[in-house]
């Protein structure tokens, strides 16, 4: 059996009651134009959704039919036209990226920067102090590789240079043709004089005896060294040693007036001034040197300085 459509059978049953359309109209609210689509089954004329819903209980109710039954209708025969409608399916999106994996590398490379900067801005003034070192321990090396200005001594110049003495008085003689005097003198005659004679060398010392102190006018300095190190030795102002020095090495100089030494491990040498040894050297303006003179023998008999 054919199931009658849902306009027509709504609008049999209003005409069956006798009720048109504009008494419809005023029992529901309903405008006409949305009556004569329902009837007519023009649904995209009509608002749609729940107000079409609304419109079918409506009616209903006032022609006293069953109002699910009714909206059962009414579903089944808009369906097709709804669907139709309808919008179309959105495309399936694909699923968001993880980015894990690019955070946790991003969070390693930020941490290794920090940890960059933080290692440098500790070691800064380590550094710093370092270069400060090494150039103190450069000026001083500098220092004491520089001669000083030769002094002649007294008793060799004296003894090299020749003296002028006064030669014996000129021998006059007479021009025959002016008949004046005419003096010739004669060129000054050079005399050397010699050096003072040195004392004659003293008796060799007995066997077994002990060797002899060198004289006081003269200093001799003995350097010795336990551990490889650079000792740099100046005497009178100029340069007598400059070089590193091994386990066990040892150099004698001799000088007039003075000694500066200077070394980069102040423990590992060991100072002999004229048979005496010396205090260990000592720090001076962040250098490790020291000066010896005539004087230090002095302290040395007296006690430690």
């Amino acid at each position: 059996m054919l199931q009658t459509p849902f306009g027509d059978h709504l609008k049999r049953e209003r005409e069956l009651r006798g009720v048109s359309l504009e008494e419809l109209t005023v029992a529901t609210r309903i405008p006409p134009r949305y009556l004569d689509a329902l009837e007519a089954e023009q649904w995209e004329l009509l608002p749609g959704g729940v107000f079409n819903r609304g419109f079918i209980r409506a009616i209903a109710k006032f022609l006293r039919l069953g109002e699910d039954d009714m909206l059962a209708e009414y579903e089944t025969a808009s369906r097709p036209a709804r669907e139709a409608a309808a919008p179309p399916p959105k495309e399936d999106m694909p699923p968001p990226r993880d980015l894990t994996s690019v955070f946790i590398f991003a969070g390693v490379c930020l941490a290794v920067i920090l940890a960059l900067a933080l290692g440098i801005h500790l070691l800064r003034p380590r550094l710093a102090n370092w270069r400060k070192s090494r150039a103190e321990s450069a000026a001083a090396i500098e220092t004491l590789a520089t001669p000083a200005r030769d002094v002649p001594d007294s008793s060799t110049s004296a003894a090299a240079e020749p003296v002028q003495t006064p030669a014996a008085a000129p021998a006059k003689t007479v021009d025959t043709e002016t008949k004046q005097p005419n003096v010739k003198p004669p060129p000054p005659t050079l005399v050397p004089v010699t050096a003072p004679a040195m004392p004659p060398p003293s008796v060799a010392a007995a066997p077994g005896a002990a060797p002899a102190a060198p004289a006081q006018d003269v200093l001799e300095l003995k350097v010795e060294v336990s551990k490889k190190t650079s000792v740099m030795v100046n005497g009178d102002g100029r340069v007598l040693l400059s070089r590193h020095l091994s386990p066990g090495e040892t150099r004698t100089f001799n000088a007039h007036d003075h000694f500066d030494v200077g070394t980069r491990n102040p423990s590992a040498v060991r100072l002999e001034l004229n048979g005496q040894t010396q205090p260990p050297l000592h720090a001076s303006g962040g250098r490790w040197n020291v000066t010896l003179t005539k004087d230090s023998l002095k302290k040395s008999k007296g006690g430690p300085h």
